[in-house]
C-alpha cells in the first residue's frame, strides 16, 4: 500500500518535472557525477531525473536522492529540490528533509510568482512542510561574547554562522552543542529535544585569561598636608609684591614728568591756567596710583617672604602612589 502510493507520487512528480524543467543550452556541460552515481550522462538534468525516478520506485533513495540534487543543481528547478526533499523524509533524515523542504517552499513561491507552472509545487513543499512540523524539534543556540571564527556544531554538523541564535531544525532526541571558539577550549552541552517542541540554549565562551590591568594612584590634591602648601602661597604673595613695587616705580615716574612739564610751562609757579587743568588731574591720578602700588608692594613683599621663610619644608615628600602597579585577575 505504501510502495503503490510512492509510486504514484513519483509518476505525478516526473509527469511535473518533464513538463516544467525547461531545456537549456546549459545541459550540455553537466557537472561532474558523484562517485556514488553509477549513471551515466548524468549531466542532462531530464535524464539524470528519470534515472533518480526510477532508482526511488525501486527503494534506492540515496541514490536517487544524489541524482535529484543533482538535477536541481543543473537546472535549478524546485521540482528537482522538492523530490530530493522527499527522498530525506523516507529516509527518515527529518531535520535536513526540513531544512529542504523549506528551501523547495522558499524557491517554488518566488518563482510561482511569475510563473503559474510552479504552483503546484509550492502547494506541494507547503503541505509537507507542515507534516515534518510535527516530526522535528527546534533548538536556537545563542553564544555569548561571540567572536569572529567561533565553530558551532549540533551532533557534529557545524552550523553556518548565520544560523547562530536561529531556530534550527534538528531530529528528536539528544542534541550534542559544542562551541570552539579559536583561541579557547571548546563548550560541549547536550539537550534533549522533543518532536514540535522549541528549545533555546544560551551558551558563555569558556573564562579567559586577562591582560594584565595598570592601575596608577591619582596624584595628591594641592591642599594635602605636608606638601609645602603655605609656602607656595608665600612665592604667590612675593610675587604680587614685586609686580607692585614695579607698577610704584612707573606711575612714580610719569608723575614726575608731568609736574616737571607743568613747572616749565608755568614759569616755575604754581599753575592756575585752566587750560593745564586736565594735566594736573593726570599727574594726581599718577600719584594715588603709585601710593596704592607701593602699598601692595611692601605688603606682598613682607608677608610673602615671612610665608617662605616658615612655610613648611622646602621640597614634597615622595610618596608611593603604587603607579605602574600590574595586577592580573
Amino acid at each position: 500500500m505504501k510502495r503503490s502510493f510512492w509510486r504514484r507520487v513519483a509518476c505525478i512528480d516526473g509527469a511535473l518535472v518533464l513538463a516544467l524543467l525547461p531545456v537549456a543550452p546549459a545541459f550540455a556541460q553537466p557537472a561532474p557525477p558523484s562517485p556514488a552515481t553509477t549513471v551515466a550522462g548524468a549531466g542532462d538534468a531530464r535524464a539524470a531525473f528519470d534515472s533518480a525516478q526510477k532508482l526511488f520506485d525501486a527503494g534506492r533513495l540515496a541514490e536517487a536522492r544524489e541524482l535529484f540534487s543533482k538535477a536541481y543543481q543543473v537546472s535549478g528547478s524546485p521540482n528537482a529540490r522538492l523530490m530530493a526533499a522527499r527522498c530525506l523524509t523516507a529516509l527518515g533524515r527529518v531535520s535536513e528533509a526540513y531544512d529542504e523542504m523549506a528551501a523547495t517552499s522558499r524557491e517554488a513561491t518566488a518563482r510561482a510568482e511569475t510563473d503559474p507552472k510552479y504552483v503546484p509545487t509550492r502547494d506541494a513543499a507547503a503541505t509537507e512542510l507542515a507534516l515534518l512540523e510535527r516530526r522535528v524539534g527546534k533548538l536556537t543556540v545563542i553564544v555569548a561574547d561571540l567572536v569572529r571564527g567561533t565553530e558551532v556544531t549540533l551532533n557534529g554538523t557545524r552550523l553556518a554562522p548565520e544560523r547562530i541564535g536561529s531556530a534550527v531544525a534538528v531530529a528528536p532526541g539528544q542534541v550534542i552543542v559544542e562551541v570552539r571558539p579559536p583561541d579557547g577550549p571548546t563548550v560541549r552541552r547536550e539537550v534533549t529535544v522533543a518532536a514540535a517542541e522549541s528549545q533555546t540554549l544560551t551558551l558563555g565562551l569558556a573564562q579567559r585569561p586577562q591582560a594584565p590591568v595598570v592601575v596608577a594612584a591619582a596624584p595628591p590634591p594641592a591642599s594635602a598636608p605636608g606638601v609645602g602648601v603655605v609656602r607656595v602661597g608665600g612665592f604667590a604673595a612675593a610675587g604680587v609684591g614685586a609686580v607692585g613695587m614695579v607698577v610704584f616705580a612707573a606711575a612714580g615716574i610719569a608723575s614726575n614728568l608731568k609736574f616737571s612739564n607743568l613747572q616749565q610751562a608755568c614759569g616755575g609757579v604754581r599753575c592756575t591756567d585752566p587750560a593745564y587743568a586736565s594735566t594736573v588731574d593726570a599727574g594726581k591720578t599718577l600719584d594715588t596710583v603709585a601710593n596704592a602700588a607701593l602699598t601692595a608692594g611692601l605688603v606682598g613683599l613682607v608677608s610673602g617672604g615671612l610665608m617662605i621663610a616658615f612655610g613648611g619644608p622646602k621640597k614634597a615628600p615622595v610618596a608611593a602612589t603604587g603607579r605602574g602597579l600590574a595586577l592580573t585577575f
